[in-house]
């Protein structure tokens, strides 16, 4: 079964205290102009993200993703996988670059707001893809996403393959990266002996992993 659904940008908890969060700054900025900066850049974020999701449950035989001991074991005991999907759309990669260019501090910030907004649209994919295992009585794991806990990032050539051909209009690199860059892979585990577990951070070396920044 394969679910597809679109997400209203304002709907995501934006603020610019995590921009300066995801920059190790003061919940100001450190001063009044670069905060003015950030809040209107954050304005005119939204209107630019075309948010979509989008996952595809399958029997855990069905698909062999080699993510690695950390992975493996958060997956461990899994009857089904579903392969998830999130993106912010083509534009606002655009929209992005072009601030760069213009304004290389605004062009940072859009970039931060992006990557924040993309992981909150995926944490809502995660609460529905809960929410439709618990009406079955099974269990889920968090999600977990190739370049993360040793899961080398080609582990998204098997994500995608699983996945209808153009599936939200996001394609591969040939390095494997996504195309738009605001977008979120990863794999979900369900099953009767599954649960959410914390996320081994304290194992982990990369220090600006979202993960870690909201403190699971």
């Amino acid at each position: 079964m394969t679910v597809e659904f679109s997400l209203e940008a304002d709907g995501l908890p934006l603020s610019a205290e995590e921009v300066f969060r995801a920059w190790h700054c003061p919940p100001d900025g450190g001063n009044a102009f670069v905060e003015a900066v950030v809040e209107r850049t954050l304005e005119a974020a939204r209107p630019r993200m075309a948010v979509r999701a989008g996952y595809r449950r399958l029997d855990a035989r069905e698909i062999d993703l080699e993510t690695g001991p950390v992975i493996g074991s958060q997956l461990e005991g899994a009857s089904s996988l579903v392969v998830f999907l999130v993106t912010l759309g083509p534009g606002y990669d655009e929209w992005v670059r072009s601030s760069f260019r213009r304004d290389p501090l605004v062009g940072c910030a859009a970039d931060t707001i992006g990557s924040l907004a993309v992981e909150e649209a995926a944490e809502i994919l995660e609460g529905r893809v809960d929410a439709e295992l618990l009406g079955e009585g099974l269990g889920a794991t968090r999600r977990l996403s190739p370049g993360y806990c040793g899961w080398d990032v080609a582990g998204q050539a098997a994500l995608f393959a699983a996945l209808p051909e153009g599936f939200l209009g996001v394609r591969l690199s040939p390095s494997f990266m996504m195309v738009p860059l605001k977008s979120v892979s990863g794999v979900i585990g369900a099953g009767r002996r599954v649960a959410k577990r914390p996320y081994p951070c304290a194992t982990c070396g990369i220090e600006s992993c979202s993960r870690r920044r909201r403190g699971a």
